[in-house]
């Protein structure tokens, strides 16, 4: 080659072909919550955890409203949140739940219809969202990472069958790191005719770990959970144009989310850790960071 172009690169074409077509699908939304693995049916153990000091909390969950297009979550604009950067979002006219009504208007009463069918998928759904321990969780490389708490997202049924736990009084603080207790999530089917409605709260109490350093762990990595990071609010005009080309027909994919596969494994059986009086002070102290 020339001294005169010896400034350009000499990438093959089948690199360049490659990159192309993944710029032409987009980016893939990469979920940040843990859930059930898709494919499969049957009980996973959880364990909800409590609000935590470090970030001021008065509940142990957030709640937002959310859009599905195109599998991509959408921040509905009207309602007030504090976003990843720390600004408060106040709300606005969603161009997406506008859509929804003028949708919901032409249908009437026909739930046959498109149109309501439509509405149904791109309508603004009430989501919650909490950390939780899965018991069991291994990466994938088989290691323990029981102690690395997830995010989870969950819609209606779970929270109302909570609400009803905590409004019958015979569960205690559940959700107490010292004396809570697992959450059994029952899921009955696959892909998305997914139900939970049998899921139920373990009978017996328990710490969340008995172990001190497993404690001190999790502890650790929950000051980096800031439910914060999780909201990030699209402007108004890239919304509109998401909804728009969806109804339009310019991608086939429907509206709801992927679920992520992570698959958690059996719990392992853990020895006790040997009682004595510095280590009970210990995992009080570390109890109290709560």
């Amino acid at each position: 080659m020339s001294q005169e172009f010896s400034e350009f690169g000499t990438g093959s074409m089948e690199e360049i072909l490659g990159q192309m077509e993944q710029d032409l699908k987009g980016k893939k939304f990469e979920s940040p919550y843990w859930s059930p693995p898709s494919d499969k049916e049957g009980n996973f153990k959880i364990r909800f955890l409590p609000l935590l000091k470090t970030f001021n909390e008065t509940i142990f969950y957030l709640h937002t409203k959310t859009h599905w297009i195109n599998r991509k979550p959408y921040q509905c604009l009207n309602q007030v949140l504090i976003d990843k950067n720390g600004n408060t979002h106040e709300a606005e006219e969603c161009p997406i739940c506008k859509k929804t009504r003028q949708l919901y208007d032409i249908a009437g009463a026909d739930k046959n219809s498109e149109e309501f069918k439509a509405a149904g998928l791109i309508r603004a759904r009430d989501t919650y969202i909490s950390r939780i321990v899965v018991r069991g969780l291994k990466d994938d490389k088989g290691n323990d990472i029981e102690t690395k708490p997830q995010f989870y997202s969950y819609g209606k049924t779970i929270f109302e069958m909570i609400l009803n736990f905590i409004k019958s009084g015979e569960f205690g603080n559940f959700l107490s790191v010292a004396e809570g207790r697992d959450f059994n999530l029952t899921k009955v089917g696959t892909g998305r005719n997914v139900k939970y409605a049998g899921s139920y709260l373990s009978s017996a109490s328990t710490p969340v770990f008995t172990d001190k350093a497993k404690l001190k762990e999790l502890l650790e990595n929950l000051k980096t959970m800031d439910y914060k990071q999780l909201i990030e609010f699209s402007t108004y005009n890239e919304m509109k144009k998401a909804v728009d080309d969806f109804l339009n027909g310019e991608n086939e994919e429907d509206s709801l989310p992927d679920i992520k596969d992570d698959e958690p494994k059996k719990k392992e059986v853990k020895k006790p850790i040997e009682e004595d009086s510095d280590a009970e002070d210990d995992i009080d102290n570390l109890l109290n960071q709560f």
